[in-house]
């Protein structure tokens, strides 16, 4: 067997493929590990690459013989490996690497369910995956709240309260992978909850305070109303508030007439899911009459007077006796 003389180049070889991981068609790796040189080992041998033809080096000389590589775009190009020994002798190669469509695919999900308010849905929702590609689509992947990745192969559900992380993506045949997209899925099938505080069944007075709990764990109560034997006991606005944005717990009712009365409460939540319980009371006959309301006119029209009072006598002390 001979061996090669003192001072032979090395010999430069290219493989090359997609990267591994990699979640683009563009996304290479190129290896020079079947180089070799007659007195190095491939331990010694240096490495430079011009992986798309464009006359630039990309990397400087370095001792590994692999190069990761993105080209970007879709094309055929001209790459360009040069080997160097410890004598400093060189060899080149050349390699022709066509780089197929990159474009990712385009998934679109699609969510079915009871529309609420306020983008919250009153029913399991119902997901379906639809993926686009020039190249076509080999596989679309999702998961829910951060869980593990799923192959997609039909609809799913998302059935339980709550705020979802819907997120999505697709893979192309050319192995174009889609960012992962997201979604917020906001379930709320369940009604607030309420009920009335107040439960006397006999008032003995025509003034009676009605009181209340009502709440939500998930979207939160939106709306209350209350009504007496089937009317409104308010007007003009949607709903009964202590103040501009807090909802009331109590109303009071004056008036009232003799007999049996039902108030019914009327409660529901952000999502649009609601609740309605009922109080039905009597006021006795006889019953104490509140005069409250009178107390205040009197009081006011009392007030009135003693200003007008004053006024009369400032004026007739300044007014000049007749000559």
């Amino acid at each position: 067997m001979s061996l090669a003389a003192p001072g032979t180049p090395p010999v430069a070889h290219i493989e090359f493929g997609l990267a591994p991981g990699a979640t683009s068609a563009s996304q290479y790796l190129l290896d020079a590990s079947l180089s070799h040189d007659s007195e190095d080992s491939l331990e010694d041998l240096q490495f430079q690459w011009d992986v798309n033809g464009d006359g630039i080096w990309d990397c400087q000389w370095t001792y590994s013989p692999t190069f990761e590589y993105d080209f970007g775009i879709h094309g055929t190009f001209e790459s360009t490996l040069t080997v160097k020994d410890t004598d400093d002798m060189t060899n080149m190669t050349k390699a022709w690497i066509t780089v197929a469509e990159v474009d990712p695919p385009t998934t679109t999900a699609v969510v079915t369910a009871t529309e609420g308010q306020y983008g919250w849905l009153r029913s399991e929702a119902t997901v379906n995956l639809s993926a686009e590609d020039s190249s076509g689509v080999e596989n679309e992947y999702y998961r829910v709240d951060g869980s593990a990745w799923t192959e997609y192969s039909g609809e799913f559900q998302i059935s339980s309260d709550g705020e979802h992380e819907l997120e999505f993506y697709s893979v192309d045949t050319e192995s174009n992978h889609e960012p992962a997209q997201e979604m917020s899925v906001k379930v709320d099938t369940t009604p607030p909850s309420a009920s009335f505080v107040t439960d006397d069944l006999d008032q003995p007075s025509d003034t009676v305070l009605v009181e209340w709990d009502c709440s939500d764990a998930l979207s939160g109560v939106a709306m209350v109303k209350l009504s007496l034997d089937d009317w409104p006991v308010h007007w003009g606005v949607p709903g009964i508030y202590d103040s501009p944005g807090e909802l009331a717990t109590s109303y009071m009712l004056a008036n009232l007439d003799e007999g049996a009365h039902t108030v019914e409460l009327f409660v529901e939540d952000y999502a649009g899911n609601n609740v309605s319980v009922t109080y039905t009371f009597t006021v006795l006959p006889g019953a104490d009459v509140d005069t409250w309301w009178l107390w205040v006119a009197v009081s006011a029209a009392l007030a009135v007077t003693a200003v007008a009072t004053v006024a009369w006598s400032l004026r007739k002390r300044k007014t000049p006796p007749s000559a």
